[in-house]
């Protein structure tokens, strides 16, 4: 399974509709949610099918026919994975979807060929008279199961789940082994190819366009300083919303361009990679570095490196939560303990051995041998 995003160019119109489905849909949702409550309050185990039959006959034949019938199937099928998560202790119990805070979506799902018809660069949706526009047509060949549409700001977005039916993509093995390093000051230090007793180091910055988020933050800044003195409700307030959405928008498609590129290069050009297991939620706690970890992204580009290695036949290794990377020496394994820890404003890792060398470069290569022994290939 494979996704595909882009943008939509509706009209009007269709716009109208759109916004009709998005309401459809949280009203689908929340009727399920208040039957489900209610049915276990009374000491009945609620499940998919009973909250969509019970919806269903609720609704007058008028709603059928004006929105699209799917709609509802989905939402109660969102509404019973959210539960299902919450059981598992995956999740918080599922709340009301409110019309004001909410996600603007939903999803329709293939039951037939006339269901997802997609005609060049554009995709007719039941019960919609025209076709609308693609930015661009689906990237991977295979059959689409189901489709989200969503609204970001003014902006409205279409994401394919397509099924390829391919298995690992082959490529030829590199034989290049590598660890990484995540940080505050550096994005990613990369340690690789310990070639005639010497290793190769990477260092990443944050990101590949700093002048540019720079100029967003404080756009973004000021924005919210101008939203902030405006009439909740008014078109002022609704015009500088849009507004702040879309520069927050744009900042995301800059961090997700730069972490797709990146995982890309690493996984096509590694064969064995290993990373830390961090505490995110933990390291937010610490009030001097949130915000610069908040921003860093880590957990999205775990994310990205794990799909992509299994996309590229790759061995991802992560090491646990508790492996000291930073406070073992990579030359001869001696391990700071006590009082000898390294703090985080030392930047130079010294051992008794002689070794002298960046705190950073010294975990990502003690990561890169962790998951070479893992392997058994040292």
């Amino acid at each position: 399974m494979k996704s595909h995003k882009t943008r939509i160019y509706p009209n009007k119109e269709q716009i109208k509709l759109l916004e009709k489905c998005f309401g459809y849909r949280r009203f689908c949702y929340n009727r399920g949610l208040a039957l489900w409550n209610d049915l276990y309050s009374n000491g009945i185990k609620p499940n998919n099918y009973l909250i969509r039959d019970k919806c269903k006959r609720e609704l007058k034949e008028e709603w059928e026919d004006e929105y699209i019938p799917i709609i509802l199937d989905s939402a109660i099928e969102d509404l019973s994975e959210a539960f299902a998560r919450f059981i598992k202790g995956k999740g918080g119990k599922p709340k009301f979807d409110s019309r004001k805070k909410g996600k603007f979506r939903f999803r329709i799902y293939r039951k037939n060929n006339s269901t997802i018809r997609i005609i060049d660069d554009k995709i007719i949706l039941p019960k919609f008279k025209e076709a609308i526009k693609l930015a661009e047509t689906p990237r991977f060949k295979g059959i689409i199961k189901n489709y989200t549409i969503t609204k970001t700001a003014n902006k409205y977005f279409i994401s394919f789940i397509i099924d390829t039916n391919e298995e690992v993509i082959v490529r030829k093995s590199t034989n290049r082994y590598t660890g990484i390093d995540l940080g505050v000051k550096d994005f990613a230090t990369l340690a690789y190819d310990r070639k005639k007793k010497s290793t190769k180091f990477l260092r990443v910055k944050k990101f590949n366009y700093p002048k540019e988020l720079l100029t967003l933050k404080h756009k973004i800044k000021k924005q919210q300083k101008i939203l902030s003195k405006k009439e909740k409700g008014s078109n002022n307030y609704n015009v500088m919303k849009i507004k702040l959405q879309n520069s927050y928008l744009k900042m995301n498609n800059i961090k997700g361009d730069f972490l797709h590129k990146l995982t890309s290069m690493i996984t096509k050009r590694f064969d064995v990679i290993t990373i830390e297991d961090l505490n995110v939620k933990g390291m937010l706690k610490n009030k001097y570095l949130s915000s610069s970890i908040y921003e860093a992204l880590f957990y999205k580009f775990k994310e990205f490196l794990s799909y992509k290695s299994k996309w590229y036949g790759n061995s991802l290794v992560v090491a646990d939560r508790f492996f000291p990377s930073s406070q073992i020496c990579s030359s001869c394994g001696r391990r700071k303990k006590g009082t000898k820890k390294l703090k985080l404003n030392e930047r130079i890792y010294k051992c008794k051995c002689g070794l002298k060398l960046n705190r950073d470069d010294n975990a990502a290569f003690n990561l890169r041998q962790l998951g070479v022994k893992f392997l058994g290939l040292a």
